[in-house]
């Protein structure tokens, strides 16, 4: 569905800060390219904020984050925050950025509440398909690995999903629970994609 990316934003294992790489991403990536557009559509805009650690208030939890609330004067609900102290290559930025754009595309066109876990369940699931945070490659080097892709990325979308589900305190103890019950509905929601761009 999509090419890897343009020249300007080829993966490669050189790391890169995050200030280094988002204004490039934004205009080469064409997963990133696709879902701002996407959001343009839906009245929306894509803001990705390169911020520090002590400007974050889930430092401790995450690598970066669609915001659900203002917090201070740097972040506003719709925000998407990442780190600036850490490293990325090409690809997990990519994959990072797209995580987090259907997030904000999930809000945008269904008015997320991350106190619903259903709803946060859902928009997990769907994030870790689309982003391809479960790209068979990735769970190769993970050590997850099963010789059937289909199978192994369902399980790689469900941990995931359930991992992220965890670290909201209203819904960490029944993970399992509300992500299985929005699976067969969320799994298989590829909006705005035509199909999962990563398989």
């Amino acid at each position: 569905f999509f090419r890897a990316a343009t020249v300007e934003m080829a993966s490669s294992e050189t790391l890169y800060s995050c200030e280094e790489l988002v204004e490039v991403a934004v205009k080469s990536s064409q997963p990133i390219s696709y879902m701002i557009a996407k959001l343009v559509e839906l009245g929306s805009r894509a803001s990705l904020k390169c911020l520090g650690r002590d400007q974050m208030e889930f430092a401790h939890k995450a690598n970066a984050g669609y915001q659900m609330k203002d917090w201070g004067d740097d972040v506003k609900r719709g925000d998407i925050i990442i780190p600036n102290d850490t490293k990325y290559t090409t690809a997990d930025f990519e994959r990072l950025v797209t995580h987090e754009l259907v997030h904000q595309y999930d809000d945008t066109r269904a008015e997320l509440d991350v106190s619903n876990c259903y709803h946060h369940a859902c928009s997990e699931i769907r994030a870790a398909r689309l982003s391809g945070d479960c790209h068979w490659a990735l769970e190769w080097k993970r050590g997850n690995w099963l010789i059937d892709f289909q199978a192994q990325g369902k399980r790689c979308v469900e941990r995931r999903a359930r991992r992220s589900i965890e670290l909201n305190p209203k819904c960490a103890t029944k993970s399992y629970g509300f992500v299985n019950d929005v699976w067969e509905v969320c799994y298989h929601d590829y909006e705005p994609f035509r199909k999962p761009p990563y398989g």
